[in-house]
């Protein structure tokens, strides 16, 4: 990823601070993407065309366009996974946001709000355990390992639960 793409987003932002952001490949039909948490708690993407260095004619478009499934919070955190185990092979994976509003988001590739997995304080961070599981950690000290339901892998989205 090049800075001056970054730098381009600048102009777009009016007047919202971004808090966080995940530069993801091959994320949709035509290309990349960057994904933008802000203080506000809104999380919002920008489409980035294939084999160019310019941003698609779209500006930040926030996901969803519904208020109630944004966070309350500032966006600390983001992660994205395209494992098999999580979305099926037609998918461009799932996205994952955390904030200081004690919730982890889960996103599908469309931009659909699918999850909220719960906290008693804010998430600092969150990974990808490698196995289909997700993990998240909050500023209370805990971590949480949240693993795919079984039994629903012909569910269009898995459905988390906290495992430990």
């Amino acid at each position: 990823m090049k800075f001056e793409r970054i730098e381009r987003l600048q102009p777009h932002t009016h007047g919202k601070r971004f808090s966080t952001f995940l530069y993801v490949d091959n994320a949709h039909d035509h290309g990349d993407a960057v994904y933008v948490g802000s203080e506000d708690g809104k999380v919002g993407v920008y489409w980035l065309m294939a084999n160019s260095s310019k941003i698609s004619n779209f500006r930040e478009v926030d996901l969803p366009k519904e208020e109630s499934a944004h966070h309350n919070a500032q966006v600390n955190c983001m992660l994205h996974s395209r494992d098999e185990k999580l979305a099926p092979p037609t998918t461009y994976g799932l996205l994952f946001t955390g904030a200081s509003d004690r919730l982890v988001k889960v996103w599908d590739s469309a931009g659909n709000h699918v999850q909220n997995l719960p906290h008693s304080g804010p998430v600092l961070r969150l990974a990808d355990a490698q196995d289909g599981s997700i993990l998240s950690i909050s500023i209370d000290g805990y971590l949480r390992v949240w693993a795919p339901q079984a039994g629903r892998s012909m569910m269009l989205n898995p459905y988390f639960e906290c495992v430990t």
